[in-house]
């Protein structure tokens, strides 16, 4: 019943973010469960299809905060009404959403050092290295200047190689479709940098991750393990209760209660 509940309620999610979702609410559940609970007529398995092998990235997150991933991507409103550009700053450890920014116009290099040098005074960290793509903010020599002084290598990622941006363009895809494809019109970018601000922190605290084994960023970066799943008899009453983060129904945060029975 909580299976299908979700699943009404949040219609772009797969069976293994489902099984995740229960999980943290500590029922033992795996994805093929949930999927045989959904399914309405059987099906025939599947193909798999062979993935060819990536070559292994030079740089390995080893540790929080010793790798970060930066980039930008377009959102546009409903008719156009309104184009801004959104940077973000991805933890590779953890998967955790550093910092996130929103501008009008093209950012340029003195605006992404900036971003940069804000981005590490509120996490009060400093990335060993730093992987973008080849977008002429970060090939500018200001913005090249400013990592030496600072100690942080650049390196250059390619979208969908081992190591690379390819985490972060999942972000990107990610929070189109959760938030702010969800939200059609947007009067101002400050709304849009809201949204953005609040989706990053249900990501990094709510959010379950395939990656991190079903633990948000938040839990990895406390390298906290999954709890025992709940022992649930005849005649528990089992309650699901559902709180929106930061009010936003696009940012449901599960709870489970289950009262005993006498």
């Amino acid at each position: 019943e909580i299976a299908v509940l979700l699943r009404w309620e949040q219609l772009h999610w797969g069976c293994k973010r489902i099984a995740d979702v229960l999980r943290r609410m500590k029922l033992k559940i795996s994805r093929t469960s949930v999927q045989r609970m959904l399914r309405r007529n059987p099906r025939k398995p599947a193909v798999k299809e062979t993935k060819p092998k990536t070559r292994r990235a030079d740089i390995q997150a080893k540790r929080e905060h010793h790798v970060w991933l930066v980039d930008l991507t377009h959102v546009v409103s409903f008719m156009g009404l309104l184009r801004v550009r959104v940077v973000a700053i991805m933890d590779a450890y953890t998967r955790a959403i550093v910092a996130t920014g929103v501008s009008t116009s093209e950012p340029s290099a003195d605006w992404m050092c900036a971003f940069v040098a804000k981005a590490m005074k509120q996490s009060g960290a400093k990335p060993a290295h730093l992987i973008s793509d080849r977008g002429s903010q970060f090939t500018a020599t200001r913005f090249q200047a400013m990592l030496r002084r600072r100690g942080i290598r650049h390196r250059f990622g390619a979208v969908g190689t081992h190591g690379s941006i390819s985490l972060i363009e999942r972000f990107w895809r990610s929070m189109k479709t959760e938030c702010l494809d969800a939200t059609c019109v947007w009067l101002s970018a400050r709304t849009v940098a809201r949204n953005v601000a609040d989706y990053s922190d249900w990501y990094n605290r709510s959010r379950p991750h395939q990656g991190l084994g079903g633990r948000t960023p938040r839990e990895a970066a406390a390298k906290t393990q999954r709890g025992k799943p709940i022992e649930i008899k005849a005649g528990d009453v089992v309650r699901v209760s559902r709180r929106d983060l930061h009010d936003d129904p696009k940012l449901p945060v599960y709870t489970l209660c289950v009262k005993k029975s006498a």
